[in-house]
């Protein structure tokens, strides 16, 4: 029986099918599957991206030089590039929830310079090179969720709420299909040119795929100027609300106040009340918790001047008379009320020395009355302890804290300007 033997041809061949299938399977055991976002499960960095756990930071080289540094530290994220040394827009601002620093990327500087806050949740910019960097949040001053940068086939994705690199990939078949899904929201762009550089925006996308161009100027650089920077963002000017007394207390200090007697009157027609206005006998009527002086109490003639008031605004201008409020820095004045009735509202802060230590409390104080001819009838003055500024662990804070005082003849001297 002869032994059979195959020709070479035929064994490459055959060791070459074997490989391919072997291939084959390998490549379908190894193929890349989509991420999944929010798992909070760190990954290792890949392709030009780089990590450092010892301080905080991610680095990103764009293709085209760009550079990103995100500072988990210090809630910053700068945006450079090798083309321009001195040039750098830094995305920055916190909030507080719950009692803890949030990164919101809220701000936007170009060179140390204020140019904008953001104006949508989602907020990108795009490099020369076409990478792009996407923030997200629910609005422009939530806490940021995430961050994810594109480039090329490039993905690398930070999930800021438990701060963990979540994704990356040098190489990602997905790319392209994570950036589709997320809308870029309000996005700009930076351009060297001969002279320096110029900061824009380009487009807003709110909806995936559903971009409006507009090209908004933002700021600009000049190289034979190095520290000008010119701003050239009109700020919105936000719609002003209608000021309402019980707005500057909780709702528990406001319905103690009306169990009193003590009228907040609301409305943006109060009368005029420029003037001096005098409440003699000045009483002390109420307090929770009880104060070191009893009810009834005739205390020293108190005298408010009043000025700058103007029709149909609600800015006003407070000046106290007397030893009541002495040494009591007043601010953030304004009136309310319809027809006879009025509200003063203002804000102040009273300074204590406490076991040898400062201590500031916030207090809001409320004077309520009617105009009638040349005299002001029923006037009552509140004040309503908010916050303090610097506490004291071994004092308690004056939150909630109210007392009220009155004219106690129910008319006071009314010297008009």
């Amino acid at each position: 029986m002869k032994k059979l033997v195959l020709p070479f041809f035929y064994f490459v061949l055959l060791t070459l099918l074997f490989s391919a299938c072997r291939k084959d399977e390998e490549e379908k055991e190894e193929k890349e599957q989509f991420p999944v976002f929010g798992t909070c499960e760190p990954v290792t960095a890949q392709g030009r991206l780089n990590e450092s756990l010892s301080d905080s930071t991610i680095i990103f080289v764009t293709n085209g030089g760009g550079k990103i540094i995100l500072n988990q530290k210090n809630h910053t994220i700068s945006i450079s590039h090798k083309d321009y040394s001195k040039f750098e827009i830094l995305l920055w601002g916190v909030i507080v929830v719950n009692n803890q620093r949030m990164y919101s990327g809220y701000r936007e500087n170009l060179n140390g310079k204020n140019i904008k806050h953001k104006i949508t949740g989602h907020r990108t910019i795009v490099f020369p090179d076409g990478a792009k960097l996407t923030m997200v949040a629910d609005s422009a001053y939530a806490p940021l969720k995430s961050v994810t940068i594109y480039d090329g086939d490039e993905c690398h994705h930070i999930n800021l709420v438990c701060n963990k690199l979540e994704f990356s990939s040098s190489n990602s078949t997905f790319t392209k299909q994570i950036d589709d899904a997320e809308p870029d929201g309000e996005t700009g762009t930076f351009e060297i040119t001969s002279t320096g550089l110029l900061f824009y925006n380009i487009y807003t996308e709110i909806t995936p795929g559903e971009k409006v161009e507009k090209h908004v100027p933002l700021g600009e650089l000049f190289k034979d100027s190095p520290y000008r920077v010119n701003d050239y963002y009109e700020d919105p000017v936000p719609p002003q609300k209608d000021k309402v007394p019980t707005d500057m207390i909780r709702s528990q200090d406001a319905a103690e106040l009306k169990a009193q007697g003590m009228n907040l009157y609301a409305g943006t027609n109060p009368p005029l009340i420029n003037g001096s206005i005098k409440l003699s006998p000045f009483r002390f009527d109420y307090a929770k918790p009880s104060i070191d002086i009893a009810v009834g109490t005739i205390l020293k003639d108190l005298s408010f001047e009043f000025s700058e008031q103007t029709t149909g605004k609600q800015t006003i201008k407070v000046k106290s008379i007397g030893d009541f409020l002495n040494k009591v820095d007043i601010y953030s004045a304004f009136i309310t009320g319809t027809g006879n009735n009025f509200t003063v509202c203002f804000s102040a802060s009273v300074t204590s020395i406490i076991g040898g230590e400062i201590v500031i409390d916030q207090y809001v104080y409320f004077i309520s009355g009617t105009t009638e001819g040349s005299s002001v009838k029923n006037v009552k003055l509140a004040k309503v302890g908010v916050k303090r500024v610097i506490p004291n662990a071994n004092f308690p804070s004056k939150e909630g804290n109210i007392e009220i005082y009155s004219d106690s003849d129910k008319k006071s001297e009314w010297t008009k300007l």
